[in-house]
């Protein structure tokens, strides 16, 4: 008998304490909430700094020492289109 078994019938509580179904898995909904969250905090930095200051200071990152800041700039900081539209979007609620 396994002891998760002796201690339910010792004190007549269901113990079973097997992996919940699905655990371990990633879930979805928490990497789309982090795409989108990753996303809205580009758009909104973005918008408080304007276009112009933004690509400054991602040419910045981009020519500055080979660390994490040049490899976060190369990838994903550049201002494409649709941050510009979700950026026309949220500015009006920034400032």
């Amino acid at each position: 008998m396994a002891m998760s078994a002796v201690v339910s019938v010792m004190n007549g509580l269901d113990c079973d304490q097997g992996r919940a179904a699905g655990r371990g898995d990633l879930p979805l909904k928490g990497v789309v909430l982090l795409f989108i969250r990753c996303f809205g905090f580009k758009a909104a930095i973005l918008a408080v700094l304007g276009q112009a200051v933004y690509q400054d200071r991602v040419g910045k990152a981009c020519r500055g020492a080979p660390t994490i800041e040049q490899a976060g700039a190369m990838g994903d900081a550049k201002a494409d289109p649709s941050d510009s539209v979700f950026c026309r979007t949220i500015k009006p609620y920034l400032r």
